[in-house]
């Protein structure tokens, strides 16, 4: 009952403040679009969609789901544009990137998050950049331009939620972009919330969500894009096992 409750009382201000969020987004569209300089109206609407919503998500959830974190000081002492690197066990991990120092982020995402009603808008509107409708040289090169004008790069490098099941493989665009444009990528791990929610089901269960960044990833000398993406896979997968206890990161 006490679940079933806290659900109830998540869903409903979630859904009432989105809609209202998703009004302003409308509103400054319609308003201000015309007489900002694009990047200031760009900058305002992904403030609102990453920053503003994706924080009410976290605190609307912390008395079913708290969050803890470790790293995110040593990234505000150094706040530079970065490639961060999530792994992907739950709807819930897209709002705990707004725990990360950014500035006017730019998600990669898959097919899948355009279809997601109300979200799927959203996430053309802050013209994110959607890697299956692209091609690679393209979407890579709007990703490496805006990285330079001073946006921090988010990716999910595993495509889908892995729940509870191993750490899926990663693709390897991100890690190709990386070389490219002679980054380091910064990894983040994300534990607790396989059921909050889980793959397939709107309940959120109660959890203890652990946000862990570790220390930035350099592309070594001569190093493939194949093997740099092998290389920050296995680190992840070893330092989530350690935080988990168990072999269950795959």
């Amino acid at each position: 009952m006490k679940i079933a409750l806290l659900n109830i009382y998540f869903y409903s201000i979630w859904i009432c403040s989105g809609l209202c969020i998703f009004l302003v987004i409308l509103f400054s569209f319609l308003l201000l679009q015309p007489f900002l300089p694009y990047p200031v109206y760009l900058r305002w609407q992904r403030f609102l969609v990453a920053d503003v919503f994706g924080r009410l998500y976290l605190y609307l959830l912390r008395p079913i789901a708290p969050v803890s974190t470790v790293g995110l000081e040593r990234l505000r002492k150094n706040p530079v544009p970065r490639i961060y690197v999530l792994n992907h066990k739950s709807f819930s991990d897209t709002f705990l990137c707004s725990l990360l120092p950014k500035r006017s982020p730019v998600v990669l995402f898959n097919r899948t998050v355009s279809r997601i009603p109300v979200l799927g808008t959203g996430v053309h509107f802050v013209k994110w950049i959607n890697v299956d409708e692209i091609p690679f040289n393209d979407w890579c090169e709007a990703a490496i331009t805006q990285l330079k004008a001073g946006s921090s790069l988010f990716c999910f490098p595993e495509g889908t939620r892995s729940g509870k099941r191993p750490m899926g493989a990663f693709h390897g665009g991100i890690f190709r972009l990386a070389a490219r444009a002679g980054h380091p990528v910064t990894p983040v791990l994300v534990t607790g919330n396989e059921e909050t929610p889980a793959k397939g089901s709107p309940l959120l269960k109660p959890a203890h969500i652990r946000f862990v960044v570790l220390p930035d990833i350099v592309q070594k000398t001569g190093e493939t894009p194949f093997h740099f993406k092998e290389r920050v896979r296995g680190v992840m997968r070893d330092q989530l096992a350690k935080l988990e206890g168990n072999d269950y990161a795959g």
